[in-house]
């Protein structure tokens, strides 16, 4: 069973670094709360436009 991969893509570190360091520090509620128990906290990574949201915006 494989249990990871390691690709070697070459990225900006630096970039990245400033985008990790860019999020907000307040994270979002889940708002998925039927089928667990607990806290659980996100922040969107990719969004439409870069809106900071959890929830898909509908297509045009």
């Amino acid at each position: 069973m494989i249990s990871f991969a390691r690709l070697h893509l070459p990225y900006p570190v630096k970039a990245v670094q400033q985008e990790v360091e860019a999020l907000p520090a307040q994270w979002h509620a889940h708002f998925n709360t039927a089928h667990y128990t607990g806290e659980w906290t996100a922040i969107a990574l990719r969004s439409p436009g870069g809106s900071n949201t959890l929830l898909p915006e509908a297509a045009d």
